[in-house]
Protein backbone atom coordinates (compact mmCIF):
# COMPACT_ATOMS: atom_id res chain seq x y z
CA UNK A 1 0.00 0.00 0.00
CA UNK A 2 1.48 3.63 -0.85
CA UNK A 3 0.42 6.38 0.96
CA UNK A 4 1.41 10.45 0.61
CA UNK A 5 1.32 12.45 3.73
CA UNK A 6 0.20 16.15 2.84
CA UNK A 7 0.42 18.86 5.12
CA UNK A 8 -1.26 22.29 4.01
CA UNK A 9 -0.88 25.84 5.90
CA UNK A 10 1.07 24.03 8.61
CA UNK A 11 4.64 23.00 9.35
CA UNK A 12 5.22 19.69 9.58
CA UNK A 13 6.79 18.57 12.21
CA UNK A 14 8.50 15.25 12.99
CA UNK A 15 5.66 14.35 16.34
CA UNK A 16 2.79 15.86 14.21
CA UNK A 17 3.93 13.58 10.98
CA UNK A 18 4.32 10.26 13.18
CA UNK A 19 1.11 11.20 15.07
CA UNK A 20 -0.69 11.37 11.59
CA UNK A 21 0.87 8.20 10.52
CA UNK A 22 0.45 6.29 13.94
CA UNK A 23 -3.01 7.18 13.55
CA UNK A 24 -4.48 6.78 10.25
CA UNK A 25 -1.36 4.93 8.09
CA UNK A 26 -2.02 1.95 10.95
CA UNK A 27 -5.55 1.49 10.44
CA UNK A 28 -4.86 1.67 6.64
CA UNK A 29 -2.77 -1.18 7.27
CA UNK A 30 -4.78 -3.54 9.56
CA UNK A 31 -7.90 -3.32 7.27
CA UNK A 32 -6.16 -3.80 3.78
CA UNK A 33 -2.95 -5.66 4.61
CA UNK A 34 0.70 -3.54 4.01
CA UNK A 35 1.68 -5.74 1.29
CA UNK A 36 2.84 -4.18 -2.02
CA UNK A 37 -0.86 -3.27 -3.23
CA UNK A 38 -1.68 -1.25 -5.84
CA UNK A 39 -4.09 1.18 -3.48
CA UNK A 40 -2.98 4.22 -3.22
CA UNK A 41 -4.20 6.80 -0.22
CA UNK A 42 -3.44 10.79 -0.27
CA UNK A 43 -3.36 11.69 3.63
CA UNK A 44 -3.90 15.46 3.92
CA UNK A 45 -3.91 17.30 7.53
CA UNK A 46 -3.80 21.24 7.95
CA UNK A 47 -5.94 24.13 8.41
CA UNK A 48 -8.77 25.58 6.21
CA UNK A 49 -8.00 29.17 6.60
CA UNK A 50 -4.94 31.53 7.99
CA UNK A 51 -7.39 34.36 9.16
CA UNK A 52 -9.33 32.68 11.78
CA UNK A 53 -8.44 31.94 15.25
CA UNK A 54 -11.00 29.97 16.80
CA UNK A 55 -13.31 27.20 15.90
CA UNK A 56 -12.87 24.48 13.46
CA UNK A 57 -10.12 25.09 11.67
CA UNK A 58 -8.36 22.30 11.32
CA UNK A 59 -9.01 19.18 9.31
CA UNK A 60 -7.58 15.67 8.18
CA UNK A 61 -8.71 13.95 4.97
CA UNK A 62 -8.05 9.98 3.67
CA UNK A 63 -8.98 9.66 0.09
CA UNK A 64 -8.10 6.93 -2.03
CA UNK A 65 -9.19 3.55 -3.52
CA UNK A 66 -9.21 0.41 -1.66
CA UNK A 67 -10.71 -3.20 -2.97
CA UNK A 68 -13.74 -2.18 -1.32
CA UNK A 69 -14.38 1.08 -3.43
CA UNK A 70 -13.49 4.63 -3.06
CA UNK A 71 -12.68 5.97 0.50
CA UNK A 72 -13.08 9.23 1.19
CA UNK A 73 -13.16 10.40 4.97
CA UNK A 74 -12.60 14.79 5.80
CA UNK A 75 -12.67 15.32 9.60
CA UNK A 76 -12.69 19.04 10.93
CA UNK A 77 -11.89 20.15 14.98
CA UNK A 78 -10.93 22.71 16.92
CA UNK A 79 -7.45 21.05 17.19
CA UNK A 80 -5.27 19.27 14.99
CA UNK A 81 -4.31 15.98 17.05
CA UNK A 82 -8.48 16.07 17.81
CA UNK A 83 -8.97 16.51 13.86
CA UNK A 84 -6.61 13.38 13.04
CA UNK A 85 -8.74 11.54 15.85
CA UNK A 86 -11.81 11.75 14.44
CA UNK A 87 -10.86 11.16 11.05
CA UNK A 88 -8.98 7.97 12.44
CA UNK A 89 -12.49 6.70 13.79
CA UNK A 90 -14.78 7.85 10.65
CA UNK A 91 -11.83 5.64 8.86
CA UNK A 92 -12.41 2.24 10.89
CA UNK A 93 -16.16 3.33 10.40
CA UNK A 94 -15.91 3.05 6.89
CA UNK A 95 -13.78 0.40 5.98
CA UNK A 96 -15.23 -2.03 7.90
CA UNK A 97 -18.76 -1.44 6.62
CA UNK A 98 -17.73 -1.72 3.24
CA UNK A 99 -15.25 -4.77 4.05
CA UNK A 100 -19.01 -6.33 5.86
CA UNK A 101 -21.23 -5.72 2.28
CA UNK A 102 -18.24 -7.06 0.36
CA UNK A 103 -18.63 -10.55 2.35
CA UNK A 104 -22.31 -9.77 3.20
CA UNK A 105 -23.12 -9.80 -1.02
CA UNK A 106 -20.74 -13.26 -1.26
CA UNK A 107 -22.99 -14.65 1.56
CA UNK A 108 -26.32 -13.57 0.05
CA UNK A 109 -25.30 -15.07 -3.04
CA UNK A 110 -24.26 -18.39 -1.85
CA UNK A 111 -27.44 -18.83 -0.03
CA UNK A 112 -28.96 -17.95 -3.20
CA UNK A 113 -27.03 -21.02 -4.92
CA UNK A 114 -28.01 -23.13 -2.37
CA UNK A 115 -31.53 -22.14 -2.09
CA UNK A 116 -31.92 -22.56 -5.97
CA UNK A 117 -30.14 -26.37 -5.61
CA UNK A 118 -32.60 -27.57 -3.33
CA UNK A 119 -35.43 -29.34 -4.69
CA UNK A 120 -39.05 -27.96 -4.07
CA UNK A 121 -41.13 -28.72 -1.06
CA UNK A 122 -43.77 -29.60 -3.48
CA UNK A 123 -41.76 -32.95 -4.82
CA UNK A 124 -42.70 -35.75 -2.31
CA UNK A 125 -41.09 -38.92 -2.33
CA UNK A 126 -43.13 -42.47 -1.59
CA UNK A 127 -41.95 -45.50 -0.59
CA UNK A 128 -42.33 -48.54 -2.72
CA UNK A 129 -43.68 -51.55 -0.95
Amino acid sequence: MRYQLKFTKVDPTLSLKEYAEEKLVSVLEKHLGAGEDPWRFLIEVGRNTMHHRKGEIWFAEVTGSSPFGQIRVREEASEIHEAIDLAEAELKTKLTKSKEKITTRGIRAARRVKDMMRLSRLVRFFRRK
